[in-house]
């Protein structure tokens, strides 16, 4: 579907912003929350950072209004998923700022890959990680 590709360009985007930002050292960088993950990844095994990226892409996806059969998330709920004491993938909790830095990686992706900020698609996509602030915020 091509909704869903236009998706995964986008998480593909945000991840390499993150990364970038961890690498520089950049202020706010979000590298705490991705430790595990950037270990992972440093040690050659992109084995659950390809699993983040499709979850994420289904996430969207399946939010968003997504009707193809491929847009069915099955990841964990979002309080698991973001809680370093239930899932060892998480490197720590998030803050609000965190969150909004997050949010701020995912617009500049869409934007990057073509989505303008005032279109409907980068509304839903707002709406969405908006949507998940109080279970991710823990």
């Amino acid at each position: 579907e091509a909704g869903r590709l236009a998706y995964r360009k986008v998480v593909n985007t945000t991840v390499g912003l993150i990364v970038a930002d961890v690498q520089s050292n950049a202020s706010g960088n979000l590298g705490a929350h991705f430790a595990p993950l950037l270990t992972e990844v440093g040690a050659g095994n992109t084995t659950n950072l390809a699993e983040l990226v499709d979850n994420l892409t289904d996430f969207f996806s399946f939010n968003t209004g997504g009707t193809n059969a491929v847009n069915t998330y099955s990841g964990l709920d979002m309080v698991t998923a973001h809680n370093p004491s239930l899932n060892s993938r998480m490197g720590t909790n998030a803050t609000d700022a965190n969150y909004t830095k997050f949010e701020g990686y995912v617009g500049a992706a869409a934007v990057q890959n073509g989505v303008a900020a005032n279109t409907q698609l980068y509304t839903d996509i707002v709406a969405v990680l908006e949507s998940l602030r109080d279970p991710i915020v823990q």
